[in-house]
């Protein structure tokens, strides 16, 4: 009986000694896991939750320059100089005034129809209104005639202008040589619409004063008539082209 008695103390005792034993490792196993897991935390934390602070230096990055200063006092502009002027050559006048010094006006004698230049200045250059073949007649004032072909010295000289084209015959009768008409045309030169035929140094009336008509004042006038048939054309319409 007491052998039976001590048996069951130390069953009693062994269960208890390895209740203890496994309570204690299951205690250490615990600790053990505990201690990873928090170490595990720490390690995220450390990695994932820390604050996104930019490192003091970095390498890959080049410091941007610091801006300048703006200076406290405007810079002196030096004074633009005016460009210099390049001296170009005087251009030599010439007699033709400007176009609008020129303009017309219908004058009729003993039933013909004329063009009267009406010249607001001189020197001016008359130009033909059409292509053609130049003719020169110059005539003179005689005892109250009118002569062609003479030439009496001392007496003025009086030169028309005829240009005869393809459907157009036109008579010029400017001043006389003495008062300043300058002829820029030879007989029987070709000429075209615009070529020069006399320059008119003053208002001097026409040669058609000195025969004819003592109340004309145009320094020159001007007919026109058909190549073909001789009939008379209206003037104006070959000089207000």
């Amino acid at each position: 009986m007491r052998d039976e008695g001590l048996r069951a103390l130390l069953q009693t005792l062994g269960s208890a000694v390895l209740g203890i034993g496994l309570g204690l490792g299951i205690l250490a196993v615990g600790f053990i896991v505990s201690r990873m897991t928090l170490a595990e935390a720490t390690i995220v934390a450390t990695g994932s939750n820390a604050p996104l602070t930019a490192p003091a230096t970095s390498p890959s990055l080049t410091p941007r320059p610091a801006p300048t200063a703006a200076p406290t006092t405007a810079p002196t502009v030096a004074p633009t100089q005016a460009p210099t002027a390049t001296p170009t050559a005087t251009p030599t006048p010439t007699p033709t005034a400007a176009a609008d010094a020129l303009t017309f006006e219908l004058y009729t004698n003993g039933g013909r129809r004329f063009a009267a230049f009406v010249l607001s200045s001189t020197p001016y250059t008359v130009t033909s209104p059409i292509a053609g073949t130049v003719s020169i007649a110059m005539y003179q004032f005689l005892d109250g005639e009118v002569r062609v072909g003479s030439n009496i010295p001392g007496l003025p000289f009086f030169p028309y202008v005829t240009v005869t084209g393809s459907e157009r015959r036109v008579v010029l009768r400017p001043s006389s040589l003495q008062a300043g008409v300058k002829l820029l045309v030879d007989d029987g030169q070709k000429i075209g619409i615009g070529d020069a035929l006399f320059s008119i140094k003053d208002l001097s009336a026409s040669s058609w004063r000195t025969f004819y008509d003592r109340s004309l004042v145009a320094p020159v006038i001007a007919s026109a008539s058909s190549t073909s048939t001789g009939a008379e054309v209206d003037p104006l319409s070959i000089f207000k082209r």
